[in-house]
């Protein structure tokens, strides 16, 4: 889809990308090789620490970010994995996943510039008044099958609750579009209310929409 390639355009190209899958080889931007947790946690407390000129930072994928987070709480538990009794004994493990995940992305939060969660997605079923339909349910009505950041609800609540803006990216024709509007089938947002619902997925054309913005305000001030 290009959403690695969509964010290394923003900012003026000022973008620091925490590289969790090895997938930005091919761009021309700066990237940090993430293969731990605590490469994650020692790539953002340098960005607090030392001077740089970076706009924005990009994870790519959170998914991967979870997995590492999640590999680090079994080596501290030392088990091998999620399966192991001890991890899911009186929710210990994900308690602690669950912890450390979110003390992480508050921390890169918390710096002066701009971040971006690229991230993949996954299909739940529900019914057309918006409610997840369980495995274990037995329900028989109409299904709406809608896309959603595949990270767990809990992580996913966090971060969507940290985030100002929720893009989905497809195709529409021809054309690769990002969607910020919510709807029964696409999980997306939009806090500022300056983008349109779907428009074309160009770091340029999305960052127009931003000075267009700024800049009608500036004339009504001026007035």
């Amino acid at each position: 889809m290009g959403k690695s390639t969509f964010c290394a355009g923003l900012f003026g190209g000022n973008v620091l990308f925490l590289d969790t899958e090895q997938g930005t080889r091919n761009l021309d931007r700066y990237c940090v090789a993430v293969s731990s947790w605590w490469d994650f946690i020692a790539a953002v407390e340098a960005l607090h620490r030392e001077e740089h000129a970076y706009q924005c930072v990009a994870v790519d994928t959170v998914d991967a970010l979870r997995d590492l987070c999640i590999r680090a709480v079994c080596e501290k538990m030392q088990i091998p994995d999620i399966s192991h009794p001890k991890f899911s004994s009186h929710g210990r493990g994900w308690g602690q996943v669950n912890q450390r995940f979110s003390d992480g992305i508050k921390l890169l939060f918390s710096g002066a510039w701009g971040v971006v969660f690229v991230g993949h997605e996954k299909t739940e079923e529900r019914t057309p008044d918006g409610r997840l339909i369980t495995i274990d349910e037995n329900y028989k009505g109409p299904r709406v099958l809608k896309a959603v950041p595949s990270l767990s609800n809990r992580q996913r609540l966090m971060i969507s609750g940290l985030s100002d803006i929720i893009l989905r990216a497809g195709i529409d024709g021809d054309r690769r579009v990002l969607t910020s509007a919510p709807s029964e089938t696409v999980e997306a947002g939009d806090r500022s209310g300056i983008l349109p619902p779907v428009f074309d997925m160009d770091p340029e054309v999305y960052t127009e929409f931003f000075r267009a913005a700024m800049r009608a305000e500036g004339s009504k001030k001026a007035q």
